[in-house]
């Protein structure tokens, strides 16, 4: 384990505090380390740019999959469910995807990621669910502001469409 250790601050980023590999723990202390070089890479990436806060929901999401990332990292480093190494390839896989353009991009990074690593399926599903969710929602708020405007047509072409052309 102290090999493991070793080799593993033999790479790790500069400035990630080192402090907490004194621990009694050699397997904890792996897991705070890892978790702090994570989120140092993790928060140093990423959607930058804001194009008159039209990419302000995409930056918010994209921060919430990064950490529910880390999350999902750590819960399966601590488990011994992950090595350290697997975690690397992970969080570089998902790093050299970055930067993320909009809702759809990430659902296509996340795809990807997920074929590769089992672990991120569940939570590709969840975000793939919530853009289902949120395309259904837009469709019925759709529907009814064209009845309420006599518009039924439009409403019946909207639903249609939401249900994939029926």
């Amino acid at each position: 384990m102290r090999r493991i250790l070793d080799k593993f601050i033999c790479h790790s980023a500069e400035g990630v505090d080192t402090s907490t590999l004194r621990l009694q723990n050699p397997s904890l202390s792996i897991v705070i380390f890892t978790r702090q070089l994570i989120v140092r890479f993790v928060s140093s990436f990423g959607v930058t740019s804001c194009y008159n806060g039209l990419m302000n929901d995409t930056v918010q999401e994209v921060q919430r999959i990064k950490k529910e990332l880390v999350d999902l990292i750590v819960a399966k480093l601590e488990k011994s469910e992950m090595t350290v190494a697997q975690a690397q390839s992970l969080a570089h896989d998902f790093l050299a995807r970055l930067p993320i353009s909009d809702h759809q991009d990430l659902l296509i990074k996340l795809k990807e990621l997920s074929q590769q690593y089992i672990d991120l399926r569940e939570l590709y599903l969840v975000e793939l669910n919530k853009t289902k969710d949120m395309s259904r929602d837009d469709a019925l708020t759709q529907m009814r502001n064209a009845i309420a405007h006599g518009n039924i047509e439009h409403a019946i072409a909207v639903a249609k469409q939401q249900r994939g052309g029926i």
